[in-house]
């Protein structure tokens, strides 16, 4: 494995029935089960 700096493309961002945003910032084509995602959601908003 070699460190490398990832650029995100906000652009794909989206947003899920629970009101959360995800934004998938990294896959391993070697091992498609393992990716990297981050997940946001706003103050005071619950998921299920």
């Amino acid at each position: 494995m070699h460190p490398e700096i990832k650029r995100s493309n906000q652009a794909g961002e989206f947003e899920t029935a629970e009101c959360c945003s995800i934004l998938k910032l990294s896959k391993n084509p070697d091992n498609p089960t393992i990716a990297i995602a981050r997940a946001q959601v706003q103050p005071s908003i619950t998921t299920d």
